[in-house]
């Protein structure tokens, strides 16, 4: 059983996220144990049809499972006017499909890190760092310089990153290379001393790993990373290669590493293939495709996250952040004493990171420094992630949604399992998976129109129309500023129906896709002189279809009479739109009636300024002065008749 809620308390009232599909593996024999219960995730986007789920337990086995979204069916007008689905209506686990697991060893995976642009996972278990290949089907790796690992991030691009500026100091194909004169047993003995503490013979100022080099050993098969560098080079003036790069801690060290992207990895293959060699990963736990450099870190860290050229990292004590460019390490803030443990999340599309103090969020830039107002959540969460401009936080089966800007929760999801959560979430946040205990439940982004039309339909109204600006305001759509003006015209017709004619008309005066002769069928019914102008835009269908004002308040009268009989007899209906006291009557007949007039008349008065159509303008004003000889205001006909005006003499039918 899932439930949607709505706080209207200090929230805004949306649905962002949507519960897709989900499946619940504690029905499987090999998950039954508590140490199967899952202790970290990570979700990587394959294609449309195509997402893979990386599911890290507690005895050190990783599960992938594979989710087909084209397949699933978002439900967000399935809740009802309080926000509360059924499981009932919720895709099957046959939507997941688990494709395989692989066992690490002894210990829980602590982390998942998803390399896509080298089609590569990266896992922490036992302090080590594991590499495998995404559909598990190649022998996983252990990274050995990572002994002693605490945290791992993947480095995240922000979108003003200038390409200039991505290149890490110090990741460079030659350096890659062995050293002449450096003897593998030399190797061997310097890893094992540096490892266990012990200084390096070595100059200082240069990472041990670097020395290394990518292979352990001189060899003739060496010399696969010159033809690697001439392939990227090669495709590097055609397009834009990104190559996998992950942050690793490991005690009071950071090893920056990197793999080169995926168009060299065929290359790779078919040198090994040719040459008869098993050289992916040698005794050292580097790859012939691999990098790495080495900074100076903070021991103890629990919590990482890479942006840009900065990495923040979080310990016991507080939050730090460091400079890949020379490793100097500047304190954010302390953490109090009795607090909870650290926890953060990037943010690559606005080039911030969320640090959690407590039940507190608060947005820093790369450099440290505060962006944004903090986030007051209802507790410390076990896990947070991101969708759009949404901050996701979970704890023991609930999901909530705050928006980053201002801090409003916006949405509530209640799923049926309780326990430790985790959130795993791709880079935008179209796709949100929730791991608790052994249920894994895959949510879809709701569209910024589906989420539009379920507010106008709640009549939400003000809400509708903050969502539409605030996509203008993030400059990320190129019809923003359109769907806005929709937006102003589907309510104001909405409004028109609910008898708020003041409203209506502030609504329509702000559109400017609204077109003056879509008032003239409440005005003079079809056929007319100008029915040819009317366009046949019912928006999104919300409201019915144009009639005379006088229908439209007697329809209105009636509806609101029925509500308040609903009411009495017990049964929740919608929010009145006039008024309990306003029931059908020739008195309120009358106001009504007028008071739509009259703000018809605001909206054609207006009309006047815009720059018409010669058969616009000449119904516009034929149907202004015959609006005014309905409600007997003379001195405006005499105003209109005086000035430049394109009336015309009719009969009305």
């Amino acid at each position: 059983m899932i439930s949607m809620e709505m706080d209207n308390q200090g929230t805004r009232d949306r649905t962002a996220l949507t519960v897709a599909a989900e499946t619940d593996l504690s029905t499987r024999l090999e998950f039954s144990s508590q140490s199967s219960r899952f202790q970290s995730a990570a979700i990587l986007t394959i294609s449309n049809t195509q997402i893979l789920l990386y599911l890290g337990t507690g005895d050190g086995t990783i599960l992938l499972l594979s989710w087909n979204p084209l397949n699933s069916s978002p439900m967000p007008s399935s809740a009802n006017a309080n926000g509360v689905g059924s499981s009932n209506s919720l895709n099957t686990s046959d939507d997941i499909v688990l494709l395989g697991s692989k066992n690490l060893g002894p210990h829980a995976i602590e982390a998942i890190c998803t390399l896509q642009e080298s089609n590569k996972v990266a896992a922490l278990a036992g302090s080590f760092i594991f590499l495998f290949d995404v559909y598990l089907m190649e022998s996983v790796n252990q990274l050995i310089f990572t002994k002693g690992a605490s945290a791992m991030a993947k480095r995240m691009i922000s979108p003003n990153m200038k390409i200039s500026d991505e290149r890490v100091s110090g990741f460079d194909l030659a350096a890659g290379l062995p050293r002449k004169g450096v003897s593998g047993s030399e190797l061997r003995s310097g890893l094992q001393r540096r490892l266990s503490g012990e200084p390096s013979s070595w100059s200082t100022g240069h990472s041990f790993v670097q020395k290394i080099g990518v292979f352990g050993r001189t060899s003739k098969r060496s010399l696969l990373a010159p033809d690697l560098a001439k392939e990227r080079m090669g495709n590097a003036g055609n397009k834009r290669v990104r190559n996998a790069q992950w942050a690793v801690a490991v005690g009071k060290r950071l090893f920056l590493c990197e793999i080169l992207s995926t168009g060299t990895d065929s290359k790779m293959k078919e040198v090994i293939r040719h040459k008869q060699s098993s050289m992916v990963m040698n005794e050292f736990g580097l790859s012939g495709n691999m990098k790495v450099k080495e900074l100076p870190g903070i021991e103890g860290v629990l919590t990482m996250a890479w942006l840009d050229n900065s990495i923040i990292v979080g310990t016991v004590n507080g939050y730090s952040v460091i400079s890949i460019a020379d490793g100097l390490s500047t304190p954010v803030f302390l953490l109090p004493d009795s607090s909870s443990p650290p926890l953060l999340k990037c943010i690559p599309r606005d080039a911030e990171v969320l640090l959690l103090v407590d039940g507190v969020g608060i947005v820093v830039n790369g450099a440290g420094q505060p962006t944004a107002g903090s986030l007051l959540f209802k507790y410390h969460p076990n896990s947070v992630g991101q969708s759009g401009s949404y901050v996701v936080v979970a704890k023991h089966g609930k999901l909530e949604l705050y928006h980053k800007g201002t801090g409003f929760r916006v949405q509530s999801i209640s799923l049926a399992t309780t326990g430790h959560s985790i959130i795993a979430d791709e880079n935008g946040g179209n796709f949100v998976v929730v791991a608790t205990e052994l249920k894994v439940s895959c949510l879809q982004q709701v569209s910024i129109e589906e989420q539009l039309k379920e507010l106008l339909r709640k009549k939400s109204y003000d809400e509708a129309v903050y969502l539409a600006e605030e996509c203008i305001n993030r400059g990320e759509e190129e019809h923003a500023k359109e769907r806005l003006a929709f937006v102003h015209a589907q309510a104001g017709f909405l409004l028109l129906f609910d008898l708020q004619f003041q409203k209506a008309v502030d609504h329509f005066l702000q559109s400017e896709v609204m077109q003056p002769s879509e008032i003239f069928p409440f005005i003079m019914p079809d056929p007319n002189r100008w029915s040819p102008l009317v366009p046949r835009n019912r928006y999104w269908g919300l409201h019915p279809p144009p009639r005379p004002l006088e229908e439209v308040v007697e329809n209105g009268l009636s509806t609101i009479q029925r509500e308040a009989l609903l009411k009495k007899a017990g049964v929740a209906t919608g929010p009145f739109t006039v008024g309990e006291t306003m029931l059908p009557s020739s008195s309120s007949r009358s106001i009504l009636l007028e008071l739509a007039i009259q703000n018809i008349i605001r909206y054609l008065k207006a009309s006047r300024n815009k720059d018409l159509a010669p058969l616009m303008k000449e119904g516009v004003d034929t149907l202004l002065m015959y609006l005014y000889r309905v409600l007997g205001l003379t001195e405006e006909m005499e105003q209109l008749a005086s000035s430049e005006n394109s009336c015309v003499v009719c009969r009305r039918n």
